[in-house]
C-alpha cells in the first residue's frame, strides 16, 4: 500500500467525511443527488476500511472511527423537513460499525463509532445550532460506552 511505503502503518483510521444531501422529502429529492450522500457517507468509510484493514489484520492491530451522527439513531431532529438521505447514510453507517466490529473482532481490530453531537460548520448553516440537538442521556452514555469499553473490542451490541 501506497500510504504505507511513504508514512509506514496506520494505526487509526477516522472516517469523519459527510455531506447533508438534499434536505426535502423522499418523494421531491433527485434521486442523483440523494444517492451521492449515501456514497460520501457510507460508501467512503466502506473504501477507506477495505484499504486500512488487511494490514491491520495481519498486524492484529489497529482501530476504526467512524463518526455517525444523532440522525442515524432518529430520523427527525427538529420541527422542520428532515432530510432524508443523511439519516438513512448514518443509520446504516452505524449497522456498518456494528457489523465490522464483531467480523475484525478476533483479529485485534477495534471498530467503533461515536456521535460528536451538532457541530459548526458549513453543513450544519441553517440549524438551531443552540437548540437541544444532544442525544438523550441514555443514548449518549451507550455512545460512550462503546469507546471506553473494557473488552479489547469495543463493540457493544444496541438492545
Amino acid at each position: 500500500m501506497e500510504i504505507e511505503r511513504r508514512l509506514g502503518p496506520v494505526d487509526v483510521l477516522v472516517n469523519n467525511a459527510g455531506v447533508g444531501g438534499p434536505n426535502l422529502p423522499l418523494w421531491e429529492c433527485d434521486p442523483d443527488a440523494w444517492w451521492r450522500a449515501l456514497e460520501v457517507n457510507l460508501r467512503g468509510p466502506m473504501l477507506l476500511c477495505r484499504v486500512v484493514l488487511p494490514a491491520m489484520i495481519r498486524r492484529r492491530s489497529g482501530t476504526i472511527v467512524n463518526v455517525e451522527s444523532y440522525a442515524g439513531i432518529r430520523a427527525s431532529m427538529g420541527g422542520g423537513v428532515a432530510g432524508t438521505a443523511y439519516p438513512v447514510s448514518k443509520a446504516a453507517l452505524v449497522r456498518s460499525t456494528d457489523t465490522l466490529a464483531a467480523s475484525v473482532d478476533e483479529h485485534g481490530v477495534r471498530v467503533f463509532s461515536i456521535s460528536p453531537g451538532l457541530v459548526r460548520t458549513a453543513m450544519a448553516e441553517g440549524d438551531d445550532l443552540d437548540a437541544p440537538t444532544q442525544a438523550p442521556p441514555c443514548l449518549q452514555l451507550h455512545m460512550h460506552a462503546r469507546v471506553i469499553a473494557s473488552r479489547r473490542h469495543c463493540y457493544v451490541r444496541r438492545r
